[in-house]
């Protein structure tokens, strides 16, 4: 081989090492950003579930307390004229 070819294929194994080496951190960190942001989301359902359940049994004690008023409600007396 002569100097010019060993300095051309030295500058592109060079070139291509670096190139690799620059696409690993790269690869490194979107793996570290993915992962805190799969954290982040995890914890944002979290709160959201202890959201939604505090709204359900909200929901469902409102339910609770209204439901003995439709059962125990006085009704009107008949004969009112409208049943003959």
């Amino acid at each position: 081989m002569t100097k010019h070819l060993r300095a051309v294929v030295g500058v592109a194994t060079t070139a291509s090492t670096l190139a690799v080496v620059v696409a690993l951190f790269v690869g490194l960190s979107l793996y570290h950003d993915v992962n805190d942001m799969y954290d982040e989301v995890i914890s944002d359902l979290g709160e959201f579930k202890t959201l939604a359940n505090d709204a359900w049994k909200g929901i469902m004690n409102r339910r609770v307390q209204t439901i003995p008023m439709l059962i125990l409600r006085h009704r009107r007396q008949t004969g009112s004229g409208c049943s003959k």
